[in-house]
């Protein structure tokens, strides 16, 4: 089978690019940039949202916002998204094409290293940080509130690069990092050991 690839629309972004994530039904699409300026040690970037003004997927840049680098990004429900940040923080947004506009919901710590990658499943949230740690996260989804701590670990020896709940089953949450490790973790079993380890 052959595929024929054609470019629908482009943006060059003020920073280095990390994610790219499109909402359910394609009308969005949120880009999360991240720069180290090496210099300073002070770490930047930003959120840009775009919104889809034709039926061949054409996207023009609606708003953007600075902020700490953002990393990865994951949709929660609907209109709100959710990044994982250089300063080891996360924000939610709630994103509307019509004004068009990033609103942030709530911000809050998650690590004291730099968030690599974040995941959702109904009101959990799965991070993974450059220290090789894991957290698992609980909110109220209906008002994108108090978030609470389920569980948080030492999943790997190095960089964790990304970490995703099973959307099945959200007690079931999958990482992988630089330490050649992919693994399989039970947060009902508290996480102590893998389930399995994938080399």
């Amino acid at each position: 089978m052959k595929f024929h690839w054609k470019e629908q629309s482009k943006y060059v972004a003020e920073y280095h690019t990390d994610t790219v994530e499109f909402c359910s039904d394609g009308s969005m699409a949120l880009c999360g940039s991240y720069e180290l300026n090496s210099d300073t040690q002070e770490r930047f970037g930003g959120l840009l949202l775009f919104s889809r003004v034709s039926t061949d997927y054409q996207y023009v840049l609606s708003s953007n916002i600075s902020c700490s680098g953002v990393l990865d990004i994951s949709w929660l429900n609907g209109n709100v998204a959710i990044g994982a940040l250089a300063n080891g923080s996360t924000k939610l947004w709630n994103c509307t094409i019509d004004g068009p506009s990033l609103n942030e919901l709530i911000d809050f710590p998650v690590s004291d290293h730099i968030l690599l990658s974040v995941d959702t499943s109904s009101d959990r949230f799965v991070f993974s940080d450059s220290g090789g740690n894991i957290s698992v996260w609980k909110i109220d989804a209906s008002s994108c509130s108090n978030p609470q701590s389920i569980n948080k670990w030492p999943g790997h020896e190095f960089e964790a690069w990304c970490a995703c709940l099973n959307k099945w089953n959200s007690e079931i949450v999958f990482t992988g990092s630089d330490d050649s490790k992919c693994c399989v973790w039970d947060l009902r079993e508290g996480c102590k050991k893998p389930l399995n380890i994938i080399r």
